[in-house]
């Protein structure tokens, strides 16, 4: 009898560590097939920054929500920020202002397009001056089509809120084999 008490009881707690706690949101802690991606890893969610190239010109496009569909479509004027030609997003110290005055800065390492980096890796670092930035190569896949009927744009890497670090281990570690030049300051 104390076994199903117990067994009862260890049941019911973990039911309630596992839902959320109500807070007036409609949003369900659930995922769904579309929220995991072909790895069955978790997709992106929470705040995101994309480094977009269009056809004939690249954007950094800021999403408030990352997981949510309005990041698949042309962003808001106060979202992006837009290079007037194809910009090298890799191998130095960039930046770029949004028309809000917030300036988004990044470092990618030079060689980052390789295959000694595969899709989805960390590959550099970046900042808006509130919040750290991990960066990934992103798998070049349509976010959007230019609306100046140019075609698609392809997101070449994505960044997401996290310890600024990614990265910065593997190539450091590349260096000390004599694989890459430095990419990131030391």
């Amino acid at each position: 009898m104390v076994a199903i008490k117990l067994t009862f009881i260890s049941t019911l707690l973990a039911t309630a560590f596992a839902l959320p706690a109500a807070s007036g949101s409609s949003e369900s802690p659930v995922l769904d097939a579309k929220e995991i991606d072909a790895r069955g890893e978790i997709a992106k969610r929470g705040q995101g920054i994309h480094l977009v190239n269009c056809p004939r010109n690249s954007l950094i496009v800021y999403c408030a929500n990352d997981g949510s569909s309005s990041c698949n479509s042309y962003p808001s004027s106060n979202n992006v920020v837009r290079f007037g030609s194809l910009f090298q997003w890799e191998g130095g110290n960039y930046g770029g202002t949004f028309s809000t005055g917030v300036v988004f800065s990044w470092q990618i390492a030079f060689n980052a397009q390789t295959s000694l980096y595969p899709n989805y890796s960390g590959v550099g670092s970046g900042t808006n001056g509130f919040t750290t930035f991990d960066c990934f190569k992103d798998d070049k896949h349509t976010i959007f089509n230019d609306p100046n009927g140019s075609g698609a744009c392809r997101a070449i890497y994505y960044c997401l809120p996290g310890t600024g670090m990614v990265g910065n281990g593997r190539v450091k570690e590349r260096e000390a084999l004599g694989d890459v030049a430095p990419a990131f300051p030391v």
